[in-house]
């Protein structure tokens, strides 16, 4: 497979991740937050609020493009790093830095000034709202300010926090092989969990700074970091028995199983990752060329990033403003024209962010430290580094 290849799959996948994404986040705006409800600790199924919330059954699972944003995201930066000829933490930070934070500052500002009004940025609640998403630590801290400011924002949290442990999984596996590098995350991951049972009261919602905490999300990162590794040596990281079309059935219908069941939930996000890991692992592997549909992904792929960061805030607005303009309020125009206006409108946006903003930051960060002459001048960074959260979606 020649670099263009990867990189156009690499961009397909991220394109179809903040698709899913947006889908499942439209899907909860169009509705008003109607669907299913927990009833004790299981989902009730049979009752949804809205009876036509079945037929867009499969946009609630839009926010596996999260967990395939984080397994992108390791598997790119690792890349990245066995590439390289040399490796300063100084200078990946650096690089980090420009590509990441210059667009999510920008989103950040935007957004809260848009939100002003609800943030009630006097009070010390409002002022700790902003601070703590400056700091990028806001993912750590339970509601309000979890989902705060945007609540897309905690993945963007979690993936910074990813990178300042990067060198420590370097060490790691350095010393003791990707393999064992990637057990102690699983390792890190299940004693989160295990000590997150004791924390969380089951009869209220989800404490999402325990359950989407890096500590609990470290391997779904690592995953990619390994799938990279072995992808780098043509190996396979799924085959014979654990790449079986039973195995992979028999994976997804656990990850369901743990969406209806609340105890299981908590297992939900890494069981998507690992069906993610499987996605990548196959289309990375695969001969068949892109297709024409899938080459139609590519350019939402780009600026996925800029579109991460400002959908949903804008999703409401932008349904109020179709309402107010005489579009009826009902789940059938909401879904069709609704649907269609709202994507559009955030991409073109997103795309002249990604030129305007993303690619000009990441540009000036180059520049400054050849500048600098904290060391050679940089290759050329692959494409597919931009993350999306995600999280990297």
């Amino acid at each position: 497979m020649t670099k263009t290849d990867h990189v156009q799959r690499i961009d397909v996948l991220r394109g179809f991740a903040i698709l899913a994404v947006f889908c499942f986040h439209f899907l909860i705006v169009a509705f008003q937050n109607a669907g299913f409800q927990w009833q004790g600790l299981w989902l009730d199924i049979f009752h949804p609020t809205h009876q036509a919330y079945y037929v867009f059954l499969p946009f609630t699972f839009g926010w596996i493009g999260v967990s395939l944003f984080f397994v992108i995201s390791g598997f790119c930066i690792h890349l990245s790093f066995l590439k390289a000829t040399d490796f300063s933490a100084g200078a990946f930070y650096w690089r980090r830095f420009w590509r990441i934070y210059p667009p999510y500052l920008a989103a950040l500002v935007g957004i809260a000034l848009l939100e002003w009004m609800r943030l009630d940025i006097k009070s010390q609640t409002g002022q700790f709202q902003l601070f703590s998403h400056i700091l990028l630590i806001h993912n750590f801290f339970s509601d309000p300010y979890f989902h705060g400011i945007n609540p897309s924002f905690w993945s963007l949290a979690a993936e910074i926090q990813f990178y300042l442990i990067y060198p420590l999984l370097l060490i790691i596996r350095s010393k003791w092989g990707i393999e064992k590098a990637l057990a102690l995350t699983i390792f890190v991951s299940l004693a989160c969990r295990f000590t997150g049972i004791f924390l969380q009261d089951w009869q209220r919602d989800f404490d999402s700074a325990i359950w989407q905490s890096p500590g609990v999300l470290w391997m779904d990162w690592t995953l990619g970091a390994y799938l990279a590794e072995k992808w780098l040596k043509g190996e396979r990281i799924y085959r014979g028995f654990w790449g079986s079309r039973g195995f992979i059935l028999g994976l997804i219908l656990l990850f369901m199983l743990t969406t209806f069941w609340k105890p299981g939930v908590i297992y939900s996000f890494s069981f998507a990752s690992i069906i993610c890991s499987i996605l990548i692992d196959r289309r990375l592997h695969s001969s068949r060329p892109v297709s024409a549909p899938e080459k139609l992904l590519i350019p939402l792929g780009l600026c996925s990033y800029s579109f991460y960061l400002w959908h949903q805030p804008l999703l409401d607005r932008l349904l109020n403003w179709l309402w107010a303009l005489g579009m009826p309020n009902h789940f059938a125009w909401n879904m069709s024209l609704g649907f269609l206006v709202s994507f559009g409108v955030i991409f073109l946006g997103s795309r002249a962010l990604y030129q305007w903003v993303e690619l000009p930051s990441m540009d000036l960060g180059k520049a400054i430290l050849r500048n600098w002459r904290l060391r050679k001048p940089l290759a050329k960074e692959p494409a597919d580094l931009a993350p999306v959260s995600a999280s990297e979606n």
